[in-house]
């Protein structure tokens, strides 16, 4: 369904699914859009999908990040942290993971020991599951029961 929309607005036809069906896959209207454009400039919808799934667990893995140096300061081992994380293709583990506070000092250790940076762990770290977007999913992303709706 996600990809026949796309190919779809590639064509200019836009919204132009079948009045009563349910929408299924990539039905936030933002991403559809992104992936989208993506299509049209590359005109290959495989790899655009998974150029843009890539680019999105990067930012889940900076979001991590984020929340890691957050947690240092709160912790008082920095006024301010600087987290770095590098992953290799293939590779759930991160090849390296670095924290400093502004001092120099090495926090790289006490990251390793308190925080996953695997994908399946961001994935639970940050509740990335939860179904918020579920009610907007169907019946034109506007749902039944919605307070715009």
């Amino acid at each position: 369904m996600a990809k026949q929309w796309q190919i779809c607005c590639v064509l200019g036809l836009w919204l132009a699914w079948n009045v009563g069906e349910r929408v299924q896959a990539y039905t936030h209207p933002l991403w559809m859009f992104v992936i989208s454009a993506g299509v049209y400039f590359t005109h290959e919808f495989y790899f655009t999908s998974l150029a843009l799934s890539i680019l999105v667990s990067l930012a889940a893995a900076a979001v991590l990040a984020r929340f890691v140096a957050t947690n240092l300061i709160k912790k008082g081992l920095a006024k301010k942290a600087l987290v770095s994380v590098a992953y290799a293709i293939g590779r759930a583990e991160p090849v390296m993971i670095e924290a400093v506070n502004e001092k120099g000092e090495d926090l790289s250790d006490y990251v390793k020991e308190n925080f996953d940076f695997r994908p399946l762990a961001i994935i639970e770290r940050l509740n990335l599951r939860r179904p918020i977007y579920q009610e907007s999913a169907a019946y034109g992303h506007f749902g039944k029961n919605l307070p715009w709706g």
